[in-house]
């Protein structure tokens, strides 16, 4: 557990000034809320672990935070295999962020996720492409587990360059999330930006897949689809699911956290309660986000059908 904790670590969360917002690129946006996640808690018995996680959230890097939790994987449970894979996916990808002009001096959004002390404000990545029209499509992306980590916008950015692409930030993870939070988030960026954002494509990764398709069947009117990656509904959540919904559902047969055995069965209920409803399957494991971008990519563009 302490791995895992430390996983997630990285530097200060700084507010933008407003007038980053003339020019196009990548943004670390902090809004006036109320409606904010509660306090991070660790698990019983790690209090003093706890301790020393949020001194590292002011002072360690994310980069070199995660590449030491996967090299030690044991902790996390993560296979040798998976370490060996994982370890370059995760240097490679932060290498880029570094050498990218439009994130390399994003702060991280991690010591916001995972306060402590219950946040007096909301959080968001926001990415916004050279050309913004009303036909330009945007993509509102849900985080899973550890918060919302920074490889996240920058693996979107580089498979949707020209996409608006909106990421909200929600504690450790977007499981206990809600629908106001992302409506506050829309709104911010129509006061911020003049975007108006009307239908959006949502996804969804992980912890916060399940959460997504109740936002999703409850605000359909906000999303044209939604597309869930290595991630399911809970059982509860399927026979108040809309009918006319649009779902892709993108899981790796090598899931140890979501078996796939399990995943096909819920597909299968969700599809008799939802027609529009398809599914991917990718030869890969939980973190297919990073090791097969190229898979769930050609899932999502066909898909969205483009």
């Amino acid at each position: 557990m302490i791995g895992i904790l430390i996983a997630v670590c990285l530097g200060v969360l700084n507010p933008l000034d407003d007038r980053a917002f003339a020019n196009h690129g990548c943004f670390s946006v902090e809004f006036a809320t109320k409606n904010t996640h509660p306090p991070f808690v660790p698990p019983a018995g790690s209090e003093f672990a706890s301790n020393i996680f949020q001194q590292g959230l002011r002072v360690l890097s994310e980069s070199a935070l995660v590449q030491s939790v996967v090299a030690g994987g044991g902790a996390v449970g993560l296979s040798e295999s998976q370490q060996e894979r994982l370890l370059p996916l995760f240097r490679d990808t932060y290498k880029a962020i570094s050498d990218d002009s439009q994130m390399k001096s994003l702060p991280s959004a991690l010591p916001y996720c995972l306060s402590a002390e219950q946040p007096a404000f909301g959080h968001y990545f926001l990415y916004v492409p050279e050309q913004v029209s009303e036909p330009t499509k945007t993509i509102v992306f849900l985080h899973g587990f550890g918060g919302n980590f920074l490889f996240y916008l920058k693996v979107l950015k580089s498979e949707f360059p020209d996409h608006v692409l909106v990421l909200p930030s929600w504690g450790a993870s977007w499981a206990n999330g809600n629908s106001k939070y992302i409506r506050e988030v829309f709104d911010d960026i129509q006061q911020r930006y003049s975007i108006t954002i009307r239908k959006a494509h949502l996804m969804s990764i992980s912890g916060g897949g399940a959460i997504s398709f109740q936002v999703y069947s409850s605000n359909s009117v906000w999303f044209t689809d939604l597309v869930v990656l290595a991630s399911m509904p809970a059982s509860q959540a399927i026979p108040r699911l809309r009918s006319d919904l649009n779902i892709l559902m993108v899981n790796g047969t090598l899931d140890n956290r979501f078996p796939i055995e399990v995943v096909r069965k819920q597909f299968e209920r969700v599809k008799q309660k939802v027609a529009g409803t398809s599914f991917a399957e990718l030869p890969a494991d939980h973190f297919f986000f990073l090791s097969d971008v190229s898979g769930w990519r050609t899932a999502v563009r066909e898909h969205l059908r483009y």
